[in-house]
Formats: C-alpha cells, structure tokens, sequence
C-alpha cells in the first residue's frame, strides 16, 4: 500500500500542473517522515509560516540585501549577475504574518553553454563545470540544476520554515525534469552540517571546498545518470521500510570513509563549526540530533547524547586553568541562541 501511494504521489509530481508542484512535494515528503533524516530538517507546517513567491525586478534590492547579510558582499554580487541570466531560477519567501521577505531560493538550469560565462564571475560555478568535466561533459538534450542559492539569515543553513519550502521547490523542480538531467548539485557552507542528510539522499560531498568572500561552501553532487530517479526513490523507499538503512558511504573530503550511520570524520574547522552549533543547539533535540558530532566517537562512547556530553564538557572547564572565563562565555552562547531563536521564530 505504502508503494503504491508513493508511486501516484510521484506522478502527480512529475505529470501534474506546476501550480501545484510544491503541494505535490509536501505530499511525497511526507512518505518519509519516519525514515530518520527527513524529518529531522523538514517543518511540515511550513506553508502556514511563509508563502513562496515568484521573483520580480521590484524584489532586487530584498534579494541582494538578504544575500550579503548571510553570506557577504562578494557573494550579492555574484547574485546580482544571476539575477540578470536567470531571474526566473529565484523564488522568494514571505512571512504570512508580516509580508516580510524573509528568505530566497535558487535552483540554476545549465545546459553546458553557459560555462566559459559562468565561471568568469562565480567561483561556484567554476567547481560546477570542473565536477562535470571530471564526471562526463553534459551531452545533448541534458542539463545540470544547481541549487545555487539557499538564503535565510535568521537560520542560514538550517531546519526552518522557509528552509523546508526551499528543499521542497529544489526537490520538485529537480524531479520534474529529471529524465533529461545528468546531475543535480546543492552548495551549503562547508561545516559538515548537511553530510550525513545528503549522503543518505544519494547525494554525497565533493571532496574539494570552494571559496567565496570570507566563507567555504561544499557541492553535494548526485549522479541521475547511474541512477535514474525512479530506481533511487525505489531503492530508498525499500530501505526506509526494512528500517531506514543508510544507502551507502562515500569518500570524505579528509581522505576517510563516512557512511550515514559511521563515525564522522572532521576537520579541524569543521569540529569547531559543530561545537558552535551545539552549544547554540542545546535547547533543541531535533537540531542536535542534526549535529556532525552526534556521529563522532567521543559522541558514540556516551550513547550518542550530544547535550549530556557537551554540558558536562562546559561544567568541567571551571576546573582548569583559566576555564572559567571560557565557562561562562559557553552557557552565554546556549542562552543567547535560546533568546534569539524566539525572536527569530516571531519575525518570520
């Protein structure tokens, strides 16, 4: 039964009308809500929070705007130029309660010919086409969807609500065309956040990071050409249903192996990233359980329980020499994010 619902969902989604093409999403998401990764970053009341709307020459300066604040002025500028070449690949997201754009979304649409263009402004780009050179050039009648853009300040690169409408518009818009696509590749900073997420959706990192302004950003890359869609969702379908086993492993980018379930392997500036974001996650289960960390060794020998682990690390520091300061600026940082995330969650 659960198959048979899953296969009409998809159709609807490929075959029906693009008005409704994010209910459609929402509807095949919701199939997988016990396979133990999506629920963990999607907020199924997400349409009731914001409205996804289309992008308008009016909208320039909200969209530049939200760009540089999250992730700097180089970066607006290189979306400045896209605005030019693909305006149509943006959509915006708006509160339902104030009308405030509060975030946006893009998903470019690549056929090869753009390349020498592209990547003489957009360092991303640049990796883009490297990455197909090394995987086979894209061939006539196929096209490459970069989801370029994923921008929510207030929760950069993480679960919210305007970031589950952008997953889902990516998701639609990908699937939709995916008979004529070689590959789809998403750019999130490089801290290791989405790892585990992406490999088990068939997506892995590539193992190179990439520049822009002051910030590194990863390319999770997946391959429709060795797996046809309608093969991956079935294979993932049959997995989620034997108990949600992770579809595989992947080389990291620090020369280990990570599977879904394995051990993570961290860079230095990755496992700082995550220690960050678990002691601004403290007060959130969902968001912890999300944390590179919770697949870490030193995470493994305490039962996997992030918070007991990262509390105890903090109240053990008093105990050292000068840890007191380092003490107090911790539990500082846990109460700042909780205060922060209730006036995040108001103004959107």
């Amino acid at each position: 039964m659960h198959k048979s619902m899953h296969d009409h969902l998809l159709e609807r989604l490929r075959r029906g009308p693009a008005h409704r093409l994010m209910d459609s999403v929402a509807a095949l998401m919701y199939m997988y809500r016990t396979d133990g990764y999506m629920p963990e970053v999607h907020e199924w009341q997400a349409p009731g929070l914001v409205q996804e709307v289309p992008y308008a020459p009016s909208d320039q300066a909200d969209v530049l705007a939200l760009v540089a604040r999250a992730e700097g002025l180089e970066s607006a500028e290189i979306a400045r130029k896209w605005l030019e070449l693909q305006p149509t690949a943006f959509r915006l997201h708006r509160s339902t309660r104030t009308g405030r754009t509060v975030s946006f979304t893009a998903t470019l649409w690549l056929s090869g010919d753009e390349e020498e263009t592209s990547s003489s402004f957009d360092p991303v780009l640049a990796a883009v086409w490297r990455y197909a050179r090394r995987h086979g050039p894209v061939r006539e009648g196929e096209r490459i969807a970069v989801t370029r853009y994923l921008v929510h300040p207030d929760r950069y690169h993480r679960p919210s609500a305007p970031m589950t409408l952008a997953h889902w518009r990516a998701m639609g818009e990908v699937w939709r065309d995916a008979d004529r696509l070689s590959h789809h590749i998403a750019v999130y900073r490089d801290d290791g956040y989405w790892n585990g997420h992406m490999i088990h959706y068939a997506t892995p990192p590539v193992a190179d990071p990439v520049r822009v302004g002051a910030h590194a950003y990863r390319l999770f890359a997946g391959d429709y050409r060795t797996e046809p869609l309608v093969a991956y969702l079935a294979a993932n379908t049959d997995a989620m249903l034997a108990g949600g086993a992770p579809r595989g492993s992947v080389q990291s980018a620090t020369g280990g192996t990570n599977a879904g379930t394995g051990p993570a392997v961290l860079t230095r500036e990755a496992f700082g990233a995550a220690v960050r974001d678990a002691l601004r996650s403290l007060g959130s289960p969902k968001e912890l359980r999300c944390n590179p960390l919770v697949r870490s060794r030193v995470a493994a020998a305490h039962d996997g329980d992030l918070a007991r682990l990262v509390r105890g690390a903090a109240e053990r520091l008093p105990n050292e020499r000068g840890g007191e300061r380092r003490h107090h600026f911790s539990f500082c940082v846990e109460w700042w994010s909780r205060v922060s995330g209730v006036g995040a969650a108001w103004s959107a």
